[in-house]
């Protein structure tokens, strides 16, 4: 687009600026600044610009004269138009007319006895600025109108002699590209046409020609769009906002410059559909939220943008503003509705405007340190302690394919392959697809954790949720040997459970062990996995975080896996919210301590083998704290299994620690405990033969 140096001066002050701060300025406000070159025929200076692709409102010299405008805060000054009235005025009616139900607007005028007199030198020069040849005809004034106001005005010349009584507006069909075209006729003369904008008679200087016919057409955005795009190209031109004054003052110039009179005009107004303007609100400290503090200037001493620069800036973008208390409601112009539909947009043309270069492009002092995440520092840490114990961190996707699993599954509606059509509720099932993987590999001493997510659907309550599991795989077939010369063996259930007890020590949370029942999520969701003998649940504080088993004896068969494997899942959650990072040691040792010896005795107990010792240790806490502080500490020193198998009991021996604060016990005072001991052990292992011994 281009624009003329004299003609903008004639709208604006420019006496203070210069090309390049002027260009400057534009840049910045998003109209690019293409060109800037001197035409010594007319003295006169064109600046070729482009708008963004978001401003098709920028179609006029006025529109983009009240753009800069408002980018160099300075008001514009408008001719006063006179009003120029037809000897007779006629309205159209639409029930005579079958196609202007197209048309929003609609003016013809009709001009006779037109006496060519001195053709002004200045309109002679604006045409040359704009690379369009002067005829010294009634077209000139068309084109210099349509380029300033933005419409798409024709004219057309007549016989004076012609009366019109029938007004006719045609779709017509083109012969090349068969798209219809909006045509119209005053009796059976055609005096408008979209695809040819002129009448041939204006093509050259004449000035034979003393009768015209203009004609102003906006149409209704309805018909633009259901037109082709080519059409809709065409009749978007014409900027309704300025239909009055292109229309307006392209007839008081033909009637100044031609001395005469307009004998006839007929118009036609619709009654559109009222579409209620935009209104968006927003308040001065979310302006200079957003924007920031200003650049410390002289001229503007302000830190942030004021009330009265931001309502100014508005005003000039011809926003109607209505203020309420700390509210700013903003109604926005009809042609600019495209583009601004939010708050965000309101901000962005107060900067624009004032100048993104006024404001600091510091960035705010910080008022506090940045921490990392407590749940990401437990994470880091639960992965540094499993890479040390020689665990492999993988990771997959949390997409699985039938899940065999008791709860419910989120599907998804549209998966991609049909691998990957469900939300995993563990990370078991990938875990030991890799240990399969690697195994058929040769890597069968591999051992994986990996830390992911998992997802739930309660169908009764009907939520959805997600959380962080922890799960590893445990098994190495050449995990240790007594001797050189000796065999290794594989990873026991004992040391399997002795590495776990070893994480969580590392992370300060005891934790102990219990057999587990089948209502549990942690257990339904893995149960196919699970041994029948061989699993227990994780308990910290007399909660279940987490399940402890060895994998199923048939898996491994049908996998030709020749050594056990175990698995744990475990829900970091928990973890996340009880991991002690820094364990104050000595709150641990603060306690009285007996000076007087203690006595250590041994008891040999024969129980059900499958008993769990935890049982055992709960059993003697229970008594411990029932002892008043005798029973120094009870420990499990030894486990043993008859070597026929088809023994149901096995041998626990406890090391118990007998010590008072006051005094020596005596050997009487240990019996009386003793028996007490084993009293209580008999009681709660009733059900079960118990022998023993110290």
């Amino acid at each position: 687009m281009k624009i003329s140096w004299n003609w903008l001066n004639t709208k604006i002050n420019l006496h203070n600026i210069s090309y390049h701060e002027l260009s400057e300025k534009l840049t910045l406000a998003g109209l690019e600044v293409e060109n800037i070159k001197h035409n010594k025929e007319i003295d006169d200076t064109i600046i070729e610009l482009s708008t963004a692709a978001n401003r098709p409102d920028i179609n006029s010299l006025m529109s983009l004269t009240t753009e800069i405008a408002a980018i160099l805060k300075t008001p514009i000054r408008f001719n006063t138009l006179t009003s120029v009235k037809a000897a007779r005025q006629r309205e159209i009616n639409p029930h005579f007319q079958e196609n202007l139900n197209i048309c929003e607007k609609l003016q013809i005028s009709i001009i006779h006895n037109l006496n060519a007199t001195h053709y002004p030198k200045c309109l002679h020069n604006y045409l040359v600025a704009y690379d369009i040849k002067p005829l010294n005809n009634p077209l000139d004034i068309i084109n210099f109108m349509n380029l300033k106001w933005g419409q798409s005005i024709q004219i057309s010349a007549l016989s004076k002699s012609n009366t019109f009584s029938d007004i006719n507006l045609k779709l017509e069909e083109d012969i090349y590209d068969r798209l219809k075209y909006p045509t119209l006729y005053l009796n059976s003369k055609q005096v408008y046409s979209l695809k040819n904008n002129s009448d041939s008679l204006f093509s050259h200087k004449n000035n034979k020609i003393t009768s015209i016919v203009i004609v102003n057409i906006i149409y209704k955005q309805d018909y633009l769009s259901s037109v082709s795009h080519q059409i809709a190209k065409n009749l978007n031109k014409s900027s309704k906002a300025y239909f009055t004054n292109g229309i307006s003052e392209t007839l008081e110039l033909i009637c100044k410059l031609y001395n005469t009179k307009v004998d006839i005009t007929y118009t036609y107004n619709s009654t559109p559909k009222a579409n209620p303007s935009t209104t968006i609100n927003t308040s001065i400290n979310k302006i200079n939220q957003l924007l920031g503090p200003l650049q410390f200037n002289t001229n503007y001493p302000h830190l942030y943008l004021n009330e009265d620069t931001i309502i100014n800036i508005l005003k000039q973008l011809k926003f109607n503003i209505l203020k309420r208390d700390k509210t700013l409601e903003i109604q926005i112009p009809e042609n600019r509705g495209h583009d601004i539909t939010r708050e965000i947009d309101i901000i962005e043309e107060i900067g624009r405007i004032h100048g993104f270069n006024n404001f600091s492009d510091k960035l705010p002092q910080r008022q506090h340190i940045g921490e990392i995440p407590k749940k990401t520092l437990a994470i880091n840490r639960i992965r540094t302690i499993l890479r040390s114990m020689g665990l492999h961190e993988v990771m997959h996707y949390s997409l699985n394919f039938n899940q065999d699993t008791q709860l419910e599954t989120i599907n998804l509606y549209n998966p991609l392959t049909t691998d990957q059509k469900q939300l995993r509720t563990s990370l078991i099932d990938n875990l030991i697809r890799a240990k399969l993987h690697n195994i058929k590999q040769g890597n069968s001493i591999l051992e994986f954790f990996e830390i992911g997510r998992v997802f739930f659907y309660n169908a009764q309550t009907q939520i959805k949720q997600e959380k962080i599991y922890l799960s590893g795989l445990l098994g190495n077939p050449y995990y240790n040997r007594c001797n050189w010369s000796d065999k290794s063996h594989q990873l026991s259930w004992l040391q399997a459970k002795g590495q776990l007890e070893n994480f969580f020590e590392s992370i300060h949370m005891q934790i102990s062990w219990i057999e587990p029942s089948t209502n549990s999520i942690l257990f339904n969701q893995i149960k196919p996995y699970l041994h029948s003998k061989r699993t227990c649940y994780i308990i910290h504080k007399d909660k279940i975080i987490g399940i402890f088993s060895q994998l199923k004896s048939k898996i491994t068969k049908k996998d030709h896996i020749n050594h056990d494997i175990y698995l744990f899942e475990i829900d970091t959650n928990y973890l996340f919210n009880n991991i002690i990072y820094e364990p104050k040691h000595l709150f641990y040792i603060n306690k009285p301590y007996s000076n007087y010896p203690r006595i250590i005795r041994d008891i040999s107990i024969v129980i059900h083998k499958y008993i769990p010792i935890q049982k055992i240790l709960n059993i003697v806490q229970k008594i411990q704290k029932k002892s008043n502080y005798l029973l120094e500490s009870v420990t499990i020193f030894d486990e043993y299994y008859a070597p026929h198998k088809k023994s149901d009991t096995k041998n626990v021996g406890l090391r118990v620690t007998y010590r008072s604060l006051y005094k020596t016990l005596t050997n009487t005072e240990i019996e009386q405990i003793e028996k007490s001991l084993k009293t209580h052990l008999e009681k709660e292992l009733m059900n079960f033969d118990l022998k023993s011994k110290s």
